[in-house]
C-alpha cells in the first residue's frame, strides 16, 4: 500500500522530445520505429478479423 500513498504516485512522469518537455508521455510512446511497427501490426490484425 506504500505506492498508494506515495506523493510521486499521483504525479504525472515527463519526458521530453526535441528538449520540449511532455507530461504523461510514456518514454517508449515517442520511439517512431516502434509507432510503425504498431501500426502495421495493427493494419494486419484488423485485416485478419474483417477477412480481408
Amino acid at each position: 500500500m506504500a505506492a498508494a500513498t506515495s506523493p510521486t504516485a499521483t504525479r504525472p512522469r515527463s519526458s521530453t522530445a526535441g528538449g520540449v518537455p511532455l507530461l504523461g508521455v510514456a518514454r517508449y510512446a515517442l520511439d517512431p520505429a516502434g509507432a510503425r511497427r504498431l501500426w502495421t501490426l495493427s493494419e494486419a490484425l484488423l485485416a485478419d478479423a474483417a477477412g480481408v
